[in-house]
């Protein structure tokens, strides 16, 4: 009895704490901060971030009772047994494709600040990413030391300073699984790796390898433990006996498992057959979210077997302002407790490679379209930004 009083105090005073602490950050400003919650330092190598908060929403109204709900905490293929331990609550913000090269460079030295492409997510404290527990990223090349001549279109390559800037801005883990990891060749693309983690970023994915050492890494956070796996469908094709295995050795080692995928056809609003045929060929065998990345548009949501599909978040980072939907984007945040789980969405406005997270009328206007080309099921959930989920428990 002792013990269950102790852990109840512990779950008033971690709720009491979060509530204190309080909905505000991010955007443009402080208007803008009401969307994601609670602050952040980071010292001596590591992240400290503080949960965001249940007690005060940061959510677009309706949000999930955090009491809502029972059963095991996970259900699914493989899943760990559960624990008697309380853990804090959990968000996962995942953001598009970040490209650092050509015209986003530019754009970088003419300012004269290396943060320049995250000045519309800074708060008055200079703080980006506020409240977040974990920030994920499809970074769309190599950071590399070098740039060798070019031998595709486009061949990207990302100053050696930018791991170290992606880290100082709040990115936690990037996906190297993509079409362009390889621009610079494969000795590049393990200095990437190697650059980003010497800045403390986790890395995961490859532009070719679909096993488990390639494609695999996790993150523990606030008690969870979470799989992140990464694969790229675009010029080479997952390799589904490799990523099967890589997904069942996630889905009996960590609580959550969450694959982010690059894949489908750019510059269209809805998935083709092979993403919807892969994000529930994962789904099926235990993986717990699916973000996708790569055409460069916001694509359809859906929720399969109570568990979320993204299928393209667009861009995040870009310089692709000669058409509409390439300066729109998405970011996605899953949250989740020891009894409730949703899907938050938050519509990105790009103005000259700078990304500002929308509010008001022209949030809503995004949040149409979305519903719009999504599952008809979930439109009013869409629409008001939160998609309560039941498949993560």
């Amino acid at each position: 009895m002792g013990v269950l009083l102790r852990r109840h105090r512990h779950h008033v005073a971690s709720r009491l704490k979060q509530a204190l602490t309080g909905a505000i950050i991010m955007g443009a400003g402080a208007a803008a901060g009401l969307l994601l919650a609670v602050p952040f330092e980071r010292a001596m190598g590591e992240t400290f971030r503080i949960a965001e908060s249940v007690g005060v929403s940061a959510c677009v109204p309706p949000c999930p009772d955090p009491d809502a709900g029972a059963g095991s905490r996970l259900s699914g293929v493989g899943s760990r047994p559960p624990t008697t331990e309380f853990r804090d609550p959990l968000s996962i913000l995942f953001i598009g494709d970040i490209m650092l090269d050509r015209l986003v460079a530019t754009r970088v030295k003419k300012a004269k600040d290396p943060a320049y492409p995250f000045v519309g997510i800074r708060d008055g404290n200079g703080r980006y990413f506020r409240g977040q527990d974990l920030v994920v990223a499809n970074l769309e090349g190599p950071v590399a030391a070098a740039h060798a001549s070019p031998v595709k279109t486009n061949d990207f390559a990302f100053a050696t300073t930018s791991a170290p800037l992606l880290y100082r801005v709040g990115i936690d883990a990037v996906s190297q699984a993509n079409n362009h990891a390889l621009d610079q060749g494969r000795e590049a693309a393990f200095e990437s790796k190697k650059y980003l983690r010497n800045a403390g970023i986790v890395v995961f994915g490859d532009q070719v390898y679909d096993d488990a050492t390639s494609s695999l890494a996790y993150v523990e956070k606030n008690g969870w433990k979470i799989a992140l796996l990464g694969f790229n469908d675009t010029d080479n094709r997952v390799d589904l006996k490799e990523a099967e295995e890589a997904v069942r050795r996630a889905t009996t080692t960590a609580d959550l498992v969450i694959v982010y995928m690059h894949w489908g056809v750019e510059y269209r609003a809805t998935p083709d057959s092979r993403q919807t045929d892969l994000a529930h060929w994962f789904i099926d065998r235990g993986a717990h979210a699916v973000i996708g990345s790569h055409p460069h548009w916001m694509q359809s949501v859906e929720v399969y077997n109570g568990r979320p599909i993204a299928y393209s978040l667009g861009n995040f980072v870009f310089d692709q302002d000669w058409s509409s939907e390439t300066r729109y984007g998405l970011a996605v945040k899953l949250v989740h407790d020891e009894t409730s789980s949703a899907l938050r969405l938050h519509p990105v406005s790009i103005t000259r490679s700078q990304p500002v997270f929308l509010l008001g009328k022209e949030r809503d206007k995004r949040l149409k379209r979305l519903a719009n080309i999504s599952d008809a099921t979930w439109s009013e959930e869409i629409k008001q930004g939160t998609i309560a989920l039941s498949g993560i428990e």
